[in-house]
């Protein structure tokens, strides 16, 4: 049986998507050094922002990263996202 850690749970779900036709992309930085008009990365989406305006296109419709890094200002100032 494989060790359950973490780097093999990322692993192991990179894979699932990835063989279901899924490219596996690389998560963004928390603060963009591409973008001056984001601040931070508030949603780990901000790799895909071109794309969702329309001035990049990619090679591939479905993708998958593990491990967003974001900040969830609901959490870091009241507690929990109930709270939002």
């Amino acid at each position: 049986m494989i060790e359950k850690t973490l780097k093999n749970i990322r692993k192991s779900f990179l894979n699932y998507f990835s063989n279901k036709n899924h490219r596996v992309v690389d998560s963004s930085n928390l603060v963009p050094n591409n973008d001056p008009t984001l601040m931070f990365t508030n949603s780990g989406m901000v790799q895909f922002k071109n794309v969702f305006t329309g001035l990049e296109k990619r090679d591939y419709k479905k993708a998958v990263e593990f491990g967003a890094t974001h900040i969830r200002v609901g959490e870091a100032i009241m507690g929990s996202r109930e709270d939002v």
